[in-house]
């Protein structure tokens, strides 16, 4: 970055992959930094800071039954897990990170979980498939996953990676986290 925003270096920079020079002194770059205070001084003094809020828990609560409705409702072996997705089972999809990345393979693993017990069924007669995703027999809260247990051995696993918002009270009851 040093280089790129030293105004006598960036009218003459040297591109290390294509091995041409570039004049890239009018140029405009966008970078991302999720702790502003850990960028470099020099970097600070030459950059224009942007805060874009992050989703609040209902936003990404409502992100999560959109975006999996939608999913699963198009196809035909996952259709009717589409009514499943409330609120309380949504909690366990979003991640206690305020990001989305992993909340979105969260979304993905379980889908590929619910397609393919039907699959392993109807193809190979194994397994049992999860009928409703909302009635488990078991649910394992480790420190970085949420395991849930159904009838016939299926299991799903979610990632709940650790953060600092609260997400159980002190009886152990777990709340959203807003």
């Amino acid at each position: 970055m040093g280089n790129v925003l030293d105004i006598k270096k960036s009218k003459d920079w040297q591109d290390q992959f294509l091995g041409a020079k570039v004049d890239i002194s009018g140029a405009i770059f966008l970078a991302t930094a999720n702790y502003a205070d850990q960028v470099p001084d020099f970097v600070q003094d030459r950059a224009k800071f942007v805060n874009i809020p992050l989703y609040t828990y209902e936003q990404r609560k409502e992100y999560v039954k959109k975006m999996l409705t939608k999913k699963l409702s198009k196809d035909t072996l996952t259709q009717e897990y589409t009514g499943q997705i409330d609120d309380d089972f949504c909690k366990y999809i979003i991640t206690e990170t305020w990001g989305l990345r992993q909340t979105n393979i969260n979304m993905a693993e379980m889908f590929k979980k619910l397609r393919y017990g039907k699959i392993n069924k109807q193809k190979y007669g194994q397994g049992t498939p999860i009928s409703d995703i909302r009635n488990y027999t078991k649910l394992e809260i480790t420190r970085n996953n949420f395991i849930f247990h159904y009838d016939g051995g299926a299991r799903l696993d979610l990632v709940r990676t650790r953060a600092g918002d609260k997400l159980f009270d002190d009886n152990g009851k777990m709340l959203g986290y807003e």
